[in-house]
């Protein structure tokens, strides 16, 4: 037979393992909030950079993405224009 002191440990124990599960509940998605931050930079950068090769992002100085030639050239074209007026 099942008395009420049984049945108020169980109950104790349910809640103790329930209370559990939530911690690490939290925790996980915690965690899994952590990795999305640093897998959204370092994804998006990668897109952002050269979304036809993404692979060699990073890798080499002389494999620039299209964005910094475009900046590159923009300055250039301002530098001259700049020293052939002043």
């Amino acid at each position: 037979m099942i008395t009420d002191e049984d049945a108020k440990k169980w109950q104790k124990m349910v809640e103790k393992l329930e209370k559990q599960s939530k911690k690490d509940k939290e925790k996980d998605k915690k965690k899994q909030l952590d990795k999305r931050k640093k897998k959204w930079y370092s994804s998006s950068m990668k897109k952002f950079i050269d979304p036809k090769n993404p692979n060699t992002v990073g890798k080499s100085v002389l494999n620039l993405g299209n964005h910094i030639l475009v900046i590159c050239f923009i300055l250039a074209l301002l530098f001259v224009v700049k020293s052939s007026y002043s």
